[in-house]
């Protein structure tokens, strides 16, 4: 099995996959992550970067 993580916006319809940054088959803990793409909530389907800083952009956070 391949492990990953994964973090979903529900609203934006945007899931974010990591890797562990270790050989493939290790055991954790794991020391560190490795960000594998970004899909469709929905559809599964994979997303470009920049369709995802389209959905994403109402989280920006303003600066003053």
């Amino acid at each position: 099995p391949i492990v990953t993580k994964q973090l979903i916006y529900k609203k934006e319809n945007v899931r974010v996959v990591y890797i562990p940054d270790a050989p493939v088959g290790s055991p954790p803990p794991y020391q560190g992550w490795k960000l594998l793409g970004f899909q469709d909530q929905k559809t599964n389907q994979v997303l470009k970067v920049e369709e995802v800083a389209r959905r994403m952009e109402k989280r920006k956070k303003v600066q003053d």
